[in-house]
């Protein structure tokens, strides 16, 4: 995908990895990230109004009931039945939902470290110029 942006757009696009909401903690230092990546330095982010945790992830727990009831739940009732179990029983209170464990993600860590290689130095490199964030504070979650 990247690759055809770079075709399209003759590199002039800057590409936001989410890792940097984990980074720099706060969805405001992305937005702001995100906003001089496309040159909108006009939109002063201190003055928006930004919910942290609008899009809950569902719990462990939750994803658990979600599979036993899914298949008993008629098709157009399924999106209702996954915010519900979002809403109520969040990975905050419950636990995080892993569907890898430690082994399984050193495992695909291992086989895309090549391609995450080429990621990283093609696209991420010039994107940490252009938008202003640090290139190694990425380093741990793309090579770790």
């Amino acid at each position: 995908m990247l690759d055809s942006f770079s075709e399209i757009f003759d590199d002039d696009f800057c590409v936001m990895p989410f890792e940097l909401l984990k980074i720099y903690g706060k969805s405001k230092d992305f937005l702001d990230f995100f906003f001089r990546g496309l040159n909108l330095n006009e939109i002063e982010v201190s003055k928006m109004t930004v919910v942290e945790k609008a899009n809950a992830s569902m719990s462990a727990y939750a994803v658990g009931l979600h599979k036993e009831v899914v298949s008993k739940v008629s098709v157009k009732s399924r999106n209702t039945l996954r915010n519900i179990f979002a809403s109520e029983f969040p990975s905050e209170k419950y636990g995080k939902a892993r569907f890898f464990g430690q082994f399984e993600r050193a495992l695909i860590l291992k086989y895309l470290r090549s391609h995450n290689a080429d990621l990283f130095d093609t696209y991420l490199r010039r994107s940490s110029d252009l938008c202003g964030f640090e290139l190694e504070d990425l380093r741990m979650y793309w090579f770790d």
